[in-house]
């Protein structure tokens, strides 16, 4: 059974909201102990132990919310007009960020470890070898370059389960998963790759090629999205069950964090360890439910501040890490306290972005364009898509 269209309006308000959270890790990943691009003299434990907990679901919840947005996406269109348009959305996009968007990133970073050449004079030496040891790098666009290696895998699998619903016929899965104990078993491929992948191809720096354990992992959470919205059963589960959800995704998070403080330590390997790690996963899935839960509770409505947001979000995600490095180069080197220079790059961050969006982007057709948005009539006004990533 479909969701209505017109019902996911709180996908879209979650979609922005995780991107905002974005915004601001990235403005505090400056200041926090984690490695980065460019990093402050001065860093905070407690910003980074505060980081810590929405950076575990964050892009989950990203890929989920994809996920959905690639069922109501096939849902009206066919699989030929689907692939150009994700083509025209994603690739386009990505080809114009990682030649235009992502180099100033390198750029400051090479100034800060005593580069002295002028921007266009660097810009030829982008493509001289693979980032860190060279230049060349996606950056924070790995999430496109996955999400497309993502749809096409699933793409087949995509449009057999779109089929099998449209007919009508019940399916085994659902009748298994959709009350509040069974949807845990969409958790269990996520822990069987984090078993017995991650030994063997160790998360890297978000290169795709070797990350097969972070890539299988959002895989698997980007058909959960598209099978979430194949049955209205799964949302009166996710809003019927949400306190108890988010109830025990902060137990699990607040074993997580005893650990992270060393109150309590696990051992690299044995029984003790794979408990851990069901609780690893079982934290930030409970809280991605509660999230979903809470949302179709209290999201479920739109207006023209969604309809900005839900256009504007994606530019802004091209954009923002530029802005924040650019902002990061010129404050690190001042003495100010770390909380007032963190401030002053998310406001920059969120101020600079928008400007570039509200008045280079948006009214154009050809920035609308390389920055995978759609096309203005003369006559339009904001187009008002629920949803589609």
């Amino acid at each position: 059974m479909n969701v209505e269209h017109k019902r996911y309006y709180e996908l879209d308000w979650l979609r922005v909201l995780a991107f905002f959270l974005l915004i601001l890790f990235h403005a505090g990943m400056a200041f926090s102990s984690w490695g980065w691009h460019i990093k402050n003299t001065e860093q905070s434990e407690w910003l980074t132990n505060l980081m810590y907990f929405p950076h575990q679901w964050r892009i989950p919840l990203l890929y989920l919310i994809s996920g959905a947005g690639i069922w109501f996406s096939l849902n009206s269109r066919g699989i030929v007009r689907f692939i150009k348009e994700r083509a025209t959305r994603l690739l386009l996009p990505l080809l114009f960020g990682i030649l235009v968007i992502v180099p100033p990133q390198i750029y400051v970073q090479r100034l800060t470890e005593g580069m002295t050449l002028s921007y266009w004079q660097f810009y030829p030496r982008f493509f001289d070898g693979i980032y860190p040891e060279g230049n060349f790098s996606w950056h924070h666009l790995w999430f496109v370059v996955y999400l497309v290696a993502s749809i096409m895998v699933l793409l087949p699998l995509f449009s057999w389960i779109r089929q099998k619903n449209s007919q009508g016929r019940s399916n085994l899965l659902y009748r298994i998963t959709c009350h509040p104990y069974g949807i845990h078993l969409f958790a269990v491929p996520i822990v069987a790759a984090d078993w017995f992948l991650a030994p063997i191809f160790p998360p890297t720096d978000q290169y795709l090629i070797g990350d097969w354990t972070r890539f299988s992992v959002l895989t698997i959470i980007l058909l959960i999205g598209f099978l979430f919205c194949s049955n209205q059963k799964y949302w009166r589960v996710l809003l019927d069950s949400r306190r108890t959800f988010l109830v025990m995704g902060i137990g699990f998070f607040a074993i997580r964090y005893l650990v992270l403080f060393n109150i309590v330590i696990i051992p690299d390997s044995g029984l003790i360890h794979h408990l851990y790690d069901i609780i690893n996963v079982g934290s930030s899935w409970m809280i991605i439910l509660a999230v979903l839960g809470y949302g179709r509770r209290y999201l479920t409505f739109s207006n023209r501040f969604l309809t900005y947001c839900n256009e504007a979000v994606y530019p802004f995600y091209i954009l923002h890490q530029t802005v924040t490095l650019i902002a990061v180069y010129f404050l690190v080197p001042l003495t100010w306290h770390w909380f007032t220079k963190f401030t002053l790059v998310t406001v920059s961050t969120v101020a600079v972005t928008w400007g570039i969006y509200h008045y280079l982007i948006r009214p154009y057709n050809l920035t609308r364009f390389v920055f995978g948005l759609k096309l203005q009539k003369s006559d339009s006004k904001l187009p008002k898509k629920v949803c589609e990533t």
